[in-house]
């Protein structure tokens, strides 16, 4: 029997709902101990980003809970990352799809530009939190780690290697594009699997480096793009060259990414960000 607990109000914390249930006992493909030390890291990072603007920062890890999910939360003195382990479950894990998650949620805090219209409005729209996660949070993640050596034994999509070789002249940059990409590739089919379990029509999973999404919105969207769109934005951040520790603005959406104005690869896809359009 699944006992759900919704995270509304934890200990004070505003945050994006969610709902988890408790472990089921199945199998994981990661183990406790790589989880831990994967989000300790980005705790460690973002405790020092945080720090000068008088902030505290905590990664909360409920790692007996099976649902694939996160959150996030803040009051006036410290914000937080909620992290509920459903992803360790699937084959698809591994320590980066782990991060990207949290990267994800990171970006709910700091993506700026593009905000929720209601309820919690200091939060990033998701498309917004995508971009941040590949083009700020995870680059801080990779500093010190050999990224070539951690692509070793997956596939990289040849597009991927094209496209990242195109926008980075150095070495580990573009293995950390590559790394970024595959990562977001392995979340996007957790995603599908989990919405396949309430998915009585079942449908072959699809998403493509090689075929991005072809919609242009004029207003942008506030809630989850589509899966093609999501993956489309993770990889135009992987892409973006604009250095990662020049942090986006609340205001400028051309602050520290890649805009029309830079004309560089790694725009804000057009299937969510409206831009100049809206």
């Amino acid at each position: 029997m699944n006992r759900y607990i919704p995270f509304i109000l934890v200990l004070g914390y505003m945050v994006l709902s969610v709902q988890s249930s408790w472990a089921s006992g199945e199998k994981r493909y990661l183990s406790k101990e790589t989880w831990d030390r994967t989000l300790d890291k980005i705790e460690q990072i973002y405790s020092q980003v945080l720090a000068p603007k008088g902030l505290g920062f905590k990664v909360d890890k409920y790692w007996d809970y099976d649902e694939a999910n996160a959150t996030v939360g803040r009051d006036d003195t410290s914000w937080k990352i909620i992290m509920l382990a459903g992803y360790t479950l699937h084959p698809e894990v591994t320590s980066d799809v782990i991060a990207l998650v949290a990267c994800h949620e990171m970006g709910h805090h700091l993506g700026g530009t593009a905000f929720y219209k209601e309820g919690l409005t200091w939060a990033t729209v998701e498309g917004q939190a995508d971009y941040y996660a590949t083009l700020k949070c995870m680059r801080r993640y990779y500093e010190g780690s050999d990224s070539r050596k951690e692509l070793r034994g997956q596939t990289v999509p040849e597009v991927v290697r094209q496209k990242c070789s195109q926008a980075w002249e150095s070495g580990d940059e573009k293995f950390q594009c590559m790394r970024s990409a595959v990562a977001a590739l392995k979340l996007m089919k957790i995603h599908f699997e989990e919405d396949q379990k309430s998915n009585l029509q079942k449908r072959e999973f699809k998403l493509s480096f090689s075929t991005p999404s072809r919609e242009t919105v004029t207003k942008t969207v506030v809630s989850y793009p589509s899966d093609q769109c999501r993956l489309d934005t993770l990889f135009q951040g992987a892409l973006c060259t604009v250095d990662h520790r020049i942090e986006t603005d609340d205001r400028d959406p051309s602050q520290g990414t890649c805009s029309e104005k830079t004309g560089l690869l790694g725009t804000r896809p057009n299937c969510w960000y409206a831009g100049s359009r809206e």
